[in-house]
């Protein structure tokens, strides 16, 4: 039996977050866990949940899902992914904990809805494999003693194989500047 990937759905709308559970559970490798209506009612559920994967609404009353993210990890690390309406960069959803992030669709085109939801769980099973580290955030006092700092390690020589290497790259964007 394959083991399932245990999701909590972290959204205040009501609306969305049904849609969430019920696209999510109709795949036979992902199980909902639960679901929370705010970062107050994720952080009771998640020690008695022990979800594998969260997705987590930026937009929410009292605490936003970016503030959380940052409490949640150093407690939890969990592998999350934020889910948001705001056009919200990449950058800093990935700066502040998140594994993963999508935007959330516009809700009168069904291709979009569709296209989302595609997406939302291709990227739970990629977060559910996810080892989240904790790391220091800049400026934050370091735990016990400081260390010595050793000097950078210069790079070794490249050896005359290496250079004669062949490399192929791709590159994809999508556009804008």
């Amino acid at each position: 039996m394959i083991k399932k990937i245990r999701v909590l759905v972290v959204d205040d709308s009501s609306l969305f977050r049904q849609m969430i559970i019920q696209y999510l559970s109709e795949q036979k490798d992902i199980e909902i866990v639960g679901y929370a209506i705010n970062a107050y009612d994720a952080q009771q559920k998640i020690p008695q949940l022990h979800p594998d994967v969260l997705t987590l609404d930026v937009e929410m009353p009292g605490l936003s899902g970016i503030d959380f993210l940052k409490q949640l990890l150093p407690r939890h690390p969990i592998p999350v992914i934020l889910v948001s309406s705001l056009n919200l960069s990449v950058f800093d959803a990935l700066s502040a904990g998140a594994v993963d992030f999508v935007r959330k669709p516009d809700m009168s085109s069904q291709n979009t809805k569709e296209m989302f939801f595609a997406t939302l769980v291709t990227k739970v099973r990629g977060a559910s494999k996810a080892k989240v580290r904790i790391t220091r955030q800049p400026g934050a006092a370091p735990a016990g003693r400081p260390q010595a700092v050793s000097k950078p390690m210069p790079f070794p020589p490249l050896s005359r194989t290496v250079l004669d290497s062949t490399i192929i790259a791709l590159g994809a964007s999508t556009g804008g500047t």
